[in-house]
């Protein structure tokens, strides 16, 4: 079950209004919303439940925490939404269905569901290698039902599609220059000289989901549900593949990893959930494609790298040694992301 609370009177009341300015809840009275949560928190959003006595659909209410609301963000999340719910109406495959877009207050409206997530699911059965398998391959279907309801299409690969996002990454999160940072900079370095190396291949790109997570996919008893699809841009469809796989790896045990660098797979290989993905959405062709997937991955966990470098830095900054456990937590999960880029680097070689 999740967790419900009474949100502050001061966030109903601003919900409760919004939804009574929405076209969508013409005629219904607001003071009579009821509101249940946040049930979930994330980073840059709350999602609440509401119900309403003359409102026959139980709500999903996405509210972006204020510094964070954006209002092409919102639009674009709620027009994909529209059209994926329809693209994909027929399979059991899909996206919550949309009900009502409140940008001025941040709102984002869709029906409620039941389900859990798989990473919460995956948590939940980390001693049960069978059954993280079929969770594993219901989000690769739900991906290529999702990628393919995008329009699939060939294009060209070339190294600048996966440098530029290194780049523009850098530029988003600055990090202080400390010892840490030199390393990101020469992985950063080094994952250049990678990339250049690879030919230009004919790969199939489809619109991207961009925030493809355990955490962003959702079981429920006869569907799987895909969420916070934010951008409209074609990309890779191994960028989503491998955005999956690296929350997957990140969210190891330090014991484990660790085993992963005393213990190290031959090179070019991949390991069973990577393997299990990438068979289940390319079939045969999977072992075709073992480097490109092994270069998205080191792309990505680089990424996390500098996310993590950047935290590191600004809570010894602003925190310093106050707050010494989680500082040591802060360093634990930075170096092993820099463990995880050290065992991807040898496979790729």
């Amino acid at each position: 079950m999740l967790k419900t609370q009474s949100p502050p009177a001061s966030t109903k009341l601003n919900i409760a209004s919004a939804l009574g300015k929405s076209d969508q809840f013409d005629g219904i009275n607001p003071e009579l919303w009821i509101i249940e949560g946040p049930v979930i928190r994330a980073r840059r959003s709350e999602i609440y439940r509401a119900s309403h006595p003359n409102f026959h659909t139980r709500l999903c209410i996405k509210n972006s925490k204020v510094g964070e609301r954006s209002t092409k963000s919102l639009k674009q999340e709620y027009a994909n939404l529209k059209n994926f719910s329809q693209a994909m109406i027929d399979t059991p495959f899909n996206v919550p269905r949309p009900i009502a877009c409140i940008p001025e207050a941040g709102l984002l409206v869709m029906e409620w569901v039941n389900g859990k997530s798989v990473k919460f699911e995956l948590n939940k059965r980390f001693k049960e290698p069978k059954s993280r398998q079929v969770l594993i391959k219901k989000a690769a279907r739900w991906l290529k039902e999702f990628h393919l309801k995008g329009d699939i299409k060939t294009e060209k690969l070339v190294p600048q599609a996966l440098t530029d996002q290194i780049n523009t990454y850098r530029l988003n999160n600055p990090i202080s220059f400390h010892s840490i940072d030199i390393i990101v900079i020469k992985a950063c370095e080094r994952f250049y000289r990678e990339a250049e190396q690879i030919p230009v291949t004919q790969e199939q790109y489809s619109f991207a989901h961009r925030d493809f997570t355990p955490g962003n996919v959702i079981i429920c008893d006869t569907s799987v549900l895909g969420i916070d699809m934010t951008q409209n841009i074609r990309r890779p469809v191994f960028e989503d593949l491998t955005r999956f796989l690296v929350d997957l790896n990140v969210n190891k045990s330090i014991f484990l990893v660790g085993l992963q660098i005393l213990f190290p797979s031959p090179r070019g290989w991949l390991l069973r959930d990577e393997r299990t993905i990438l068979t289940e959405y390319l079939g045969d062709k999977a072992q075709e494609k073992n480097k490109q997937v092994l270069l998205f991955l080191i792309m990505h966990t680089i990424k996390k790298m500098i996310q993590a470098a950047e935290i590191v830095s600004t809570h010894r900054q602003t925190i310093g040694l106050k707050s010494p456990f989680l500082l040591l937590y802060r360093y634990v999960r930075y170096w092993k992301r820099r463990m995880l880029l050290l065992d991807l680097y040898r496979r790729l070689k």
